[in-house]
């Protein structure tokens, strides 16, 4: 005959970090939230799913044939932004327990895995924006990477509440070039029509950063473009404009300089 075991189960997660909850997620139904973790600790708490593992030696990989991705990272473009979040999928490993997210098994990287391995090549910067998306299983973090990797507009990314939107006024493109330098890869604003993506720039001109919209799919594709073939959009030189005054008229751009790779 066995014997009960009596007494209580209480395991103590491995690291409780502060959260925001989001009222919003980039998957119908799951529980999202924000926070911000020191590099130092990062790494222990993360798994990188690659195709083939590469000799990045920072972050823990793990073989995984339906990821079509490997962790080489672009170290001489320079310490990496953060303006959009590395995106975690926890599964069912970490738990939101008031405003707080306990940790007792690895998350998989989503997105953001080669930024936050130039993070640690550099040092900096010292704290880590991360959007936490609970409950996906492997399907859905597949699907999710794939629309992040589409050539359509770019995927919203849920920040902070700080980081969902920006104190920099808006520069409005019309039918006259406007030359400025990118100055982060895409982020979101609320709007009146939801959510948009949006990048920060600044003329020459200009002490001040500006942003501008880019969901107009005239723009976006061409980002995207840029953004997948060199990693970033910041530090790109370009001259924008629309092709007549009509509002939905399309917009052109031109590259005058991008980081070298």
């Amino acid at each position: 005959m066995t014997q009960a075991i009596r007494g209580n189960i209480n395991p103590e997660p491995r690291l409780s970090v502060k959260v925001i909850r989001c009222d919003n997620s980039v998957v119908p139904n799951a529980q999202t939230a924000v926070a911000k973790f020191l590099l130092e600790d990062f790494a222990a708490h993360v798994v990188v799913p690659v195709h083939q593992k590469s000799n990045a030696n920072n972050l823990l990989q793990e073989t995984a044939p339906s990821w079509d991705r490997q962790l080489h990272i672009n170290a001489h473009l320079g310490s990496p932004h953060f303006h959009s979040p590395i995106l975690l999928s926890p599964r069912n490993g970490w738990y939101l327990k008031g405003q707080n997210v306990e940790i007792f098994e690895r998350a998989r990287i989503v997105d953001g895995a080669k930024r936050l391995e130039a993070a640690f090549h550099f040092r900096e910067p010292k704290e880590i924006p991360v959007t936490i998306v609970l409950g996906l299983n492997p399907d859905e973090e597949l699907e999710l990477r794939r629309q992040i990797l589409s050539n359509g507009a770019p995927t919203i990314h849920l920040e902070t509440r700080e980081r969902i939107g920006t104190t920099a006024p808006r520069l409005t493109i019309e039918d006259m070039w406007i030359d400025f330098e990118i100055q982060s890869d895409p982020f979101v604003i609320p709007t009146s029509r939801g959510y948009t993506p949006t990048i920060l720039v600044r003329r020459k001109s200009s002490r001040y950063t500006e942003h501008v919209l880019v969901g107009a799919r005239s723009l976006a594709q061409v980002l995207e473009t840029l953004r997948s073939k060199h990693g970033t959009l910041v530090g790109v030189q370009v001259s924008v404009r629309k092709n007549s005054p009509e509002r939905t008229s399309p917009y052109i751009l031109r590259v005058n300089e991008h980081p070298k790779v």
